[in-house]
This record gives structure tokens, C-alpha cells and sequence, in this order.
């Protein structure tokens, strides 16, 4: 930093280590979301498919979140803790819906 070089790139890599399993936490509970009816229900390939998406998703969210982070244009910890933290409340508000009725 002293040298004159960003090193933004390097604190949001670091902080994104730091979130991973707040994140691997989140595709927990997202697999939990699309798991938790009966199998007689039906429909499982359409769960299976939902699941995989929306994991898919928060992934992508988290790389899209890394680019901004250290190019300047958010925070770094917007950047590294925003996606894990809103994947899991997002799937506990889901959790929670679905267990309510």
C-alpha cells in the first residue's frame, strides 16, 4: 500500500475468506428450503432443479459482489459479507414461511 499500488483487490479477497462459511452456511439452508416436503408430493426434479438455480445464483451474486468490491465502486465489506449475510436471511425468512403453513 505504501508503494502506491490498490490494494483493494487483496483486502476483498481476504474478507470474502473470512465470509466463506457464512456463505457455505447459506447453501445449506437454501438446500433445506427446497427439501423439506414429502417425496410423495411430487415434483421432486423441479426441487432439485430450484435448488441447484438459486445456488447457482448466490454464487454469481457473490463474484458480481468481489468485481465491484475491488474495483472501487462498493465497500469492501458490502462487497465480501452482503451476499452470504442476505443468502442466509433469504432462506431463513423462506425456512420460516414454509414451516408457518
Amino acid at each position: 500500500k505504501r508503494s502506491g499500488f490498490s490494494t483493494s483487490k487483496h483486502q476483498v479477497y481476504f474478507q470474502i475468506e473470512l465470509a466463506k462459511p457464512l456463505l457455505l452456511a447459506a447453501m445449506v439452508l437454501i438446500g433445506g428450503v427446497f427439501s423439506m416436503r414429502h417425496a410423495r408430493a411430487g415434483g421432486t426434479g423441479l426441487a432439485v432443479l430450484l435448488t441447484v438455480l438459486s445456488g447457482l445464483v448466490v454464487h454469481i451474486l457473490q463474484n458480481f459482489a468481489q468485481i465491484l468490491g475491488s474495483s472501487g465502486a462498493i465497500p469492501v465489506a458490502a462487497a465480501a459479507w452482503g451476499p452470504p449475510v442476505s443468502a442466509i436471511l433469504l432462506a431463513t425468512g423462506l425456512i420460516l414461511h414454509k414451516e408457518d403453513g
